[in-house]
């Protein structure tokens, strides 16, 4: 695994989602997931996959009865808030592959777009087998036709485009000795515009256009702009890195029949709609 991931994480990110949702999930999600740790039995045992830093995990504890045990597990290198710590368990660098957890452990298995960057197939199997018999698992994963699809892949396809026409070397030659009659401000300037001419959607919600704006109107010396170009060419490598994984986990109704079909045990998806932004995911369950 990459350690993009990794210093999202370490970073302080709750979720996944730090850029839409100022501290937990909100609306539908927040909705969904009450719910569902509401009906949970009580004293139940919790696990949480792909956990992030426990956004998930701290709504069970929010709405569980009295859980006996919450667990938040993931592959990368996690960095909860300490004021989680002693009431939730975080295990990091865990693959769901191969969950480290014994048979017929846990009431309750949790995922909120997380489970299926796994191989989804080998995942459900292992979830299956740490389940009690009466248990149910229930995920929130990406669906490929929603909104949060198309909003991402346009997102993707405009920092794609930033590297593919230089984009970062272009602006420290624009910008670090700013002269806007300069023929490095010029080509700069053309970059930014077929950017937004390829993409408009994408160029706003990358905040690219914002990032070189304050830049400009900044009263940072050279090596001060030097650095704060590099440090967002790196971000933006990190980013394309998260978005091109999303899209590649983003499931299909046929790639969900196709897995669960020759599944021994019971399961149902349906898609989850948000009010205000259509499409949002799909909600999988197990039981």
């Amino acid at each position: 695994m990459s350690n993009h991931w990794d210093n999202y994480w370490q970073a302080g990110n709750f979720h996944s989602f730090s850029q839409d949702y100022k501290d937990n999930y909100e609306g539908v999600l927040f909705e969904f997931w009450k719910n569902i740790f509401k009906q949970a039995p009580c004293a139940a045992a919790i696990l949480d996959i792909a956990s992030g830093n426990g956004a998930i995990a701290e709504l069970a504890l929010n709405f569980c009865d009295l859980p006996k045990s919450i667990i938040a597990c993931d592959l990368a290198k996690l960095q909860p808030k300490p004021t989680l710590l002693d009431k939730i368990e975080f295990h990091s660098q865990v693959n769901c592959e191969k969950l480290p957890y014994p048979d017929l452990k846990f009431d309750c298995i949790t995922s909120s777009f997380g489970i299926e960057y796994a191989n989804l197939d080998l995942a459900l199997d292992e979830v299956y087998r740490v389940l009690k018999s009466h248990g149910k698992a229930h995920f929130i994963i990406h669906h490929q036709g929603s909104t949060l699809i198309n909003l991402n892949q346009s997102i993707l396809t405009t920092i794609n485009a930033m590297f593919e026409l230089d984009l970062f070397n272009k602006a420290t030659a624009a910008l670090v000795e700013f002269n806007p009659k300069s023929v490095a401000f010029k080509q700069f300037n053309s970059v930014m515009n077929a950017l937004v001419k390829l993409n408009g959607e994408g160029f706003d919600n990358s905040g690219i256009g914002q990032c070189f704006a304050g830049l400009i109107q900044s009263n940072l010396n050279s090596n001060q702009k030097q650095k704060l170009i590099q440090q967002w060419q790196q971000e933006f490598q990190a980013s394309q890195a998260r978005l091109l994984e999303m899209m590649n986990a983003a499931k299909s109704a046929e790639q969900l029949d196709s897995i669960l079909s020759s599944k021994p045990y019971c399961s149902s998806y349906s898609e989850v709609i948000c009010p205000d932004n259509g499409l949002l995911a799909w909600q999988l369950q197990i039981n």
